[in-house]
């Protein structure tokens, strides 16, 4: 049997579920897996924002939210630093045609964050975009308020 087949990672359960707190899973274990470890979810659980299958990544939060609670500002919301209508986008979920809505990455520039994701796993911080060919610490600032982990 080898080492790696028993790798455990943790990650940080929040939001709608029995046990909150930090749990290590086996490596390769998707959100599903991880909600049964953290007790299973509260009876207001909005599930519909969560997708279960996904698998999870070491140092991962996973937060669930309640039903009615927005996780994300839809387009079109209004805040209070006056009209803001681009939602954030998740760099370690988003597809290419999820990047269209944030000014400055291009269906090219897209492909390459993409591409870097699926070659060096899960972005843990913003700044690690800087490692994608095209983007430096200039790009990254004008960047930063669109983009999310």
């Amino acid at each position: 049997m080898k080492a790696k087949e028993l790798q455990m990672i943790v990650v940080d359960v929040q939001g709608a579920v029995q046990k909150p707190g930090v749990y290590r899973v086996k490596d390769k274990a998707i959100i599903q897996e991880v909600i049964q470890t953290a007790g299973g979810l509260a009876t207001n659980a909005d599930l519909k924002q969560i997708n279960q299958a996904k698998r999870v990544a070491d140092q991962m939060q996973i937060y669930i939210p309640v039903k009615g609670e927005k996780t994300v500002a839809p387009a079109g919301t209004n805040s209070s630093g006056g009209s803001q209508d681009k939602k954030i986008v998740n760099i370690n979920t988003a597809t290419v045609d999820d990047f269209k809505d944030v000014t400055g990455i291009g269906p090219k520039k897209a492909e390459k964050v993409i591409a870097y994701r699926e070659e060096h796993g899960q972005f843990k911080t913003l700044h690690d975009l800087t490692n994608v060919s095209g983007i430096g610490e200039k790009s990254l600032a004008k960047l930063k308020d669109q983009l999310t982990v």
